[in-house]
């Protein structure tokens, strides 16, 4: 079914690629959302209209007060005579992850190896975490109030006799009778495993960076629950990620940042690529959460690194995020008798893989000679 809402009856001032991005998660059924002939037009595969129609008007009286702020570039090297290099192609996508073929299979650990090296400059602790985070750990991190639409909760197969024995008759994977929730998530991001640690270790959270900062560099799978018809070949459900975190006292949090986005920017163009830092947001689509939206554009506490290939590919690889001291206050974790602060750079392997790949080829004979050394 295919259902119109005219431009003309949106604010004038309203968001409106904000406003597409977040219409995916009115319904399930949404299957497509763009713009047509002065229309927002959104397809969907059940006849539900006046549902549809109902919630978007909601969506907009929320998006009312979200105020479209201009984003600020920080860094670029980008130029009117920059040449794109050749284009390649992606690596392939396998049931919403990367399938990596010959010598790109190396790649995933050689990015693990540039930003953990970049992170032990700053004396990090190294960590290798589970996949798996526990309720009481996503529910105090926040993630389920603001996020709800990415996360994946962890079923089982029920420890009952009468279960086991119905299962090996039947063999019946999509009845719900045979699973039950547990109380583990699987992690979105791995940055929440180092908050937990800190705030467990009664030395650290007493005295977490008094006159200092704590770094942790620590990488690992992660699984967002992305709408359907938002999956690409950057956008997936199953990713990995390396995130450098570190937790102190405000001004040497924004000062480790800094060198981090620095750092992050020089391995960027050793590796030719072509692109720009910016101001961004991350989308609050769940409850009242415009107001952190513009906040955090106007504080600019998030920075991201965005590539740009041949046929007008754009896509963001990392993140750069002062966290204020609202995580440490979730996790009790004090300095100095007060809640420290705490940032994150965070780094999507496989982003960087699919730039690299699109840019260079899957033949190794064509990477840079600093990458073909470290396989």
């Amino acid at each position: 079914m295919e259902i119109y809402y005219p431009l003309k009856k949106l604010p004038r001032k309203i968001d409106v690629g904000y406003l597409l991005e977040s219409l995916y998660y009115l319904s399930e059924s949404i299957q497509q959302v763009f713009i047509e002939e002065g229309n927002i037009k959104v397809v969907t595969n059940i006849d539900n209209e006046q549902e549809i129609l109902t919630k978007l008007e909601r969506l907009i009286d929320k998006h009312k007060t979200l105020r479209k702020l201009p984003k600020k570039i920080i860094k670029s090297n980008q130029s009117e005579s920059t040449k794109s290099k050749k284009a390649f192609s992606f690596a392939e996508i396998n049931n919403s992850g990367l399938l990596l073929k010959g010598d790109s299979v190396f790649l995933p650990d050689i990015f693990e190896k540039l930003f953990r090296n970049i992170a032990l400059k700053y004396s990090a602790n190294l960590r290798k975490y589970p996949s798996l985070l526990s309720k009481e750990v996503i529910s105090q991190s926040g993630y389920m109030s603001h996020f709800p639409q990415n996360l994946y909760r962890v079923s089982e197969v029920k420890h009952t006799s009468e279960i086991l024995e119905n299962w090996n008759i039947n063999n019946d994977i999509e009845s719900g009778d045979y699973f039950q929730n547990n109380d583990f998530f699987m992690q979105p991001c791995v940055c929440y495993h180092v908050y937990n640690e800190v705030s467990k270790d009664s030395s650290n959270a007493k005295d977490c960076c008094e006159g200092d900062l704590v770094v942790y560099s620590a990488g690992g799978k992660c699984y967002r629950h992305e709408h359907q018809q938002r999956l690409s070949d950057i956008r997936l459900r199953d990713f990995n990620m390396h995130e450098t975190v570190f937790i102190g006292q405000e001004d040497m949090v924004q000062k480790l940042r800094l060198s981090l986005i620095q750092d992050t920017w020089d391995l960027f163009e050793e590796l030719g690529f072509i692109g720009y830092i910016e101001t961004a947001s991350d989308p609050f689509f769940i409850g009242n959460d415009n107001g952190k939206t513009m906040y955090q554009l106007a504080g600019d506490l998030k920075y991201e690194l965005r590539i740009k290939l041949e046929n007008d590919i754009d896509f963001s690889l990392s993140s750069f995020n002062l966290c204020g001291d609202v995580l440490c206050k979730a996790f009790k974790i004090n300095s100095q008798g007060k809640s420290s602060f705490s940032g994150c750079a965070a780094h999507g392997l496989d982003r960087w893989i699919q730039g690299f790949l699109y840019t260079f080829g899957a033949d190794s004979n064509r990477w840079p000679k600093f990458v073909r050394e470290m396989i």
